[in-house]
């Protein structure tokens, strides 16, 4: 090697590792774990964002302050209160929503009469065809008739009967009325043949067999609804469950109807359900196995499974004390855990968490973080990798100086053997 050479770049060298920390013209995947926290340190930093080292402690408190069970999404979806999207991502519960089935008659509805009279009344022979005489009341069955668009029905002898927006019972009490005198003591039984008029709920969205689902008079659940058409399509964790009725709409996951019987409300006539599937996924960055957005595929998706299932820190590459994990998390949170909130008044607050694995319970830690959807994991790369591209700069620089200078030398001692 040219003496002048080996000079030159000894210095050079030493430059690149003091330079490194600060280049900005080298090619990176994201910040250095210097930059984040020099970032965050800042007194007048207009970055947006908390630093918080991950600790045993610090992963207890940030558990506690996790959104509803069985639901992972961003914590700021819990500062939204109002209207439908905002009580979509609020999980607010449908609690005030429960009420006791309704036991009234609708317009379309079918519904079958008897009525019993004594013998020789309006209704029934009491001669049998053998001669003999009847006594006793004697049945007579009406044909079902379905509640017409006036919410009426016809009984001979009695007339036009309201039936829409009343009980069973009641309608069979205005038929006894009716016919008190025109026949001896009549007995009326009113029965609902079936529901085929407006008391029904509709069901759409992510499931297998949309559709509209009658209310029966002896109650339909939200899960009775669901299961009538087939069910969802998607995991119970990632499927919100919203359920219209008039002004207000609620909805909670799947998986929490299925734990909370109290959410598993009774249905109204009117009611709407919309099933939405919303699969979680996490994205991935860094000095890692790769780059991509990433499904959770499970109810709880742990940090040390999300970096297994990428791969994990690339030995040749990553930097093991700085796994960065980028979140929008509660304001009181952040206060929880020592920082001061960026904004006043604001619910939420972006937070850059950071895992040190070269530490004995790095791992442990970890395993006990549970990530949320749109999650960002970014493994920072080590120092060396720079100083290595900066070495492979310089070398791409020299190599022609060098091999133009071999040239030279070449040519000269030919020359002098001439």
């Amino acid at each position: 090697m040219n003496p002048s050479r080996s000079a030159l770049l000894g210095p050079l060298s030493l430059l690149a590792v003091l330079l490194v920390p600060g280049c900005t013209f080298l090619p990176s995947n994201g910040p250095s774990l210097y930059r984040v926290k020099t970032s965050a340190s800042r007194p007048n930093f207009i970055g947006k964002y908390v630093y918080v080292p991950l600790t045993e402690a610090s992963v207890d408190l940030i558990r506690e302050y996790a959104p509803t069970s069985g639901n992972f999404r961003q914590s700021a979806d819990l500062s939204f209160e109002g209207s439908l999207s905002k009580s979509l991502q609020h999980q607010e519960s449908t609690d005030h929503l429960t009420a006791k089935p309704s036991d009234v008659v609708i317009a379309g509805d079918v519904v079958s009469v008897t009525i019993f009279d004594k013998a020789g009344g309006l209704f029934a022979s009491p001669i049998m065809p053998n001669g003999l005489t009847l006594s006793g009341s004697i049945p007579h069955d009406i044909p079902s008739q379905v509640v017409d668009l006036s919410g009426q029905i016809t009984v001979p002898y009695a007339g036009r009967i309201d039936a829409r927006g009343k009980t069973l019972s009641q309608i069979q009490t205005d038929i006894e009325s009716k016919l008190a005198s025109k026949t001896v003591e009549p007995q009326v039984i009113v029965t609902l043949k079936e529901r085929t008029g407006g008391n029904k709920v509709t069901v759409l969205g992510d499931i297998k067999s949309p559709n509209s689902v009658a209310v029966s008079m002896g109650g339909t659940r939200l899960l009775d609804a669901i299961a009538a058409v087939g069910g969802s399509t998607g995991k119970e964790f990632e499927t919100y469950v919203s359920v219209n009725r008039g002004h207000e709409t609620c909805s909670s996951t799947l998986s929490e109807i299925y734990n909370s019987p109290s959410k598993n409300i009774y249905l109204r006539y009117g009611d709407s359900i919309y099933v939405r599937s919303c699969p979680l996924s996490y994205l991935s960055f860094g000095a890692n196995g790769r780059v991509a957005e990433v499904p959770f595929q499970e109810e709880r998706l742990t940090l040390a499974k999300a970096l297994a299932r990428v791969g994990g820190a690339d030995d040749n590459k990553a930097n093991p004390s700085s796994v960065l994990i980028y979140r929008l998390e509660s304001s009181k949170l952040v206060s929880e855990l020592g920082k001061q909130p960026l904004a006043s008044g604001s619910a939420t607050c972006p937070v850059i968490y950071r895992l040190d694995l070269t530490k004995a319970d790095g791992f442990m830690i970890a395993r006990n973080f549970t990530m949320r959807d749109h999650d960002i994991v970014y493994t920072t790369s080590a120092g060396s990798v720079g100083v290595m591209k900066f070495l492979g700069l310089l070398g791409g620089v020299f190599s022609p100086v060098a091999q133009a200078g071999g040239a030279a030398a070449t040519t000269a001692v030919a020359a002098g053997g001439l």
